[in-house]
């Protein structure tokens, strides 16, 4: 049986608070100055810079995994 099936290297790549908090708090930061500016343009610039945000957490999580699980 091996160390690290995928569903422990998933669990495992899930864990990484820092990743988890710097996606996090890039969001909240990122519609908290949409908000402040309050224009319809600056929610699409938010929306827009979030969804890279949210793709560039994926990527980092799948990369983590797919190097931690031994299939």
């Amino acid at each position: 049986m091996t160390q690290h099936t995928g569903r422990t290297a998933l669990l495992a790549a899930l864990s990484d608070w820092r990743r988890n908090a710097a996606a996090l708090l890039g969001l909240v930061a990122v519609f908290v100055a949409a908000a402040f500016v309050g224009t319809r343009e600056a929610y699409y610039l938010a929306a827009l810079v979030g969804f890279t945000i949210w793709m560039v957490w994926f990527v980092l999580t799948g990369i983590d995994w797919v190097s931690l699980a031994e299939f």
